[in-house]
């Protein structure tokens, strides 16, 4: 595998070439600040974008195109990283290097892919009034929705009532009442923006002929030269605790949901991240982690307990499915398994079985050109430049003491628990 860095005006761009796929991927990744002003129009401009182009302006015309291209997927995604807002084009299309008889399939796919970023159905400076509505009604459905997951509610009120003053304490998505207000001409002034003022970087994955891809790609965005912008994707703040707050709430559930928040003193850039997760595998990622084996199977405390990693928002999460009568003595288990690692009483032999299992996750990231695409596109927001065997290396040499470390840095900010009474 071969990584080669590339710039077309100031779009960063990385071609990695490897023979192991059979498929070509692509992802073309606009960036920008994550605001609660932007976040519902950005969630929508996706959604939007991604149904149709005004070439292709109905589902079943962008159909037979794929079709046409031996069944290419182009899609367009939305993410955000603590300040960072990402609208991501993508294209997959199996290489014609293994096919008969499709000469220029590449070119034509790119092509594709390109029609859906630069040629929106658009009318008259607004969005097609039909399109659009169908999609505001389904991401209206898909926030309505989460109210009906109570593990995802319950995760989602801790984050709004922990983060209340915090730009994580705002939805990826934004709100409904914001999403409302949004017009089919309001959403073109947001694609607009995104074409001018978004930072911008390609991702190529494949057995590629990186001159041909480059000089299309040179040839699509030679009029867009943007600026780099000071993003942030991590969280590099300092908070105070003043007191641990709980939150009780009451709706008609059966199995109350217990979510425990907490503040870390790391986040994914520090030394000591590549210890969090091996403590986080530990503590509440794996089956045999101490959460699952002593608060659930030992005391039978909890239908459903795991530990979360959201160290980009230097956060730790601890969800579970209780008995709501249960909620003290659980509360106070689960802080006396963390004390046990605070006080270096660390299990050696889930240690080792923690540090297995994420060398084998790093070990077969080479084996999918989006774990490829993830890793390239970290550093680059990141400023680092931290390879897969480097990131491997950094777990094998994780030490207890380590995990001693990162413990002592985690601590309780707020509980929250959604009951039946």
């Amino acid at each position: 595998m071969e990584v080669v860095r590339r710039k077309i005006n100031n779009i960063e761009t990385f071609f990695v070439k490897t023979t192991k796929f059979k498929t070509i991927s692509i992802q073309i990744v606009f960036a920008n600040q994550f605001t609660k002003e932007n976040a519902s129009s950005r969630a929508l401009l996706a959604r939007v974008l991604g149904n149709s182009s005004k070439k292709y302006n109905t589902k079943k015309k962008a159909v037979e195109k794929s079709c046409d291209l031996y069944n290419a997927e182009v899609s367009v995604g939305y993410t955000r990283y603590y300040r960072t807002s990402l609208i991501s084009f993508t294209l997959d299309v199996v290489n014609e290097k293994n096919l008969m008889n499709a000469k220029n399939l590449t070119k034509k796919a790119i092509d594709f892919l390109l029609d859906t970023i630069f040629n929106p159905y658009v009318d008259n400076h607004e969005f097609s009034q039909k399109e659009f509505n169908e999609e505001k009604r389904l991401l209206k459905e898909s926030m309505q929705k989460v109210y009906n997951n109570k593990s995802r509610f319950a995760f989602r009120r801790l984050i709004e009532e922990m983060c209340k003053d915090e730009i994580i304490g705002v939805q990826a998505n934004g709100s409904i009442a914001d999403l409302e207000k949004i017009t089919p001409e309001l959403l073109f002034e947001e694609y607009l923006s995104m074409m001018n003022k978004d930072e911008i970087s390609i991702y190529v994955v494949g057995d590629i002929e990186e001159i041909s891809i480059l000089s299309q790609l040179q040839q699509a965005f030679k009029q867009m030269n943007h600026e780099k912008l000071n993003l942030e994707v991590v969280n590099d703040g300092k908070y105070e605790i003043k007191s641990i707050r709980e939150i009780k709430e009451i709706q008609k559930i059966k199995q109350a949901k217990l979510v425990m928040g907490y503040r870390l003193a790391i986040n994914s850039l520090d030394p000591l991240y590549p210890a969090f997760l091996v403590f986080n595998s530990m503590f509440g990622g794996l089956f045999s982690s101490n959460l699952f084996r002593v608060v659930r199977e030992k005391h039978g405390l909890a239908y459903d307990i795991s530990s979360h990693d959201i160290a980009n928002n230097k956060l730790f999460m601890i969800t579970a499915g209780i008995d709501s009568d249960k909620y003290q003595q659980t509360i106070k288990i689960i802080t006396e398994e963390l004390n046990k690692y605070i006080n270096g009483d660390i299990d050696k032999e889930l240690f080792m079985i923690a540090k297995e299992s994420l060398l084998n996750e790093l070990q077969e990231t080479e084996d999918g050109p989006y774990n490829l695409i993830a890793h390239l596109q970290n550093n680059y927001f990141t400023k680092t430049e931290k390879t897969i065997a480097t990131e491997i290396e950094e777990i094998a040499n994780v030490t207890v003491s380590n995990i001693k470390q990162v413990a002592l840095g985690i601590k309780l900010d707020t509980i929250y628990l959604l009951s039946g009474r």
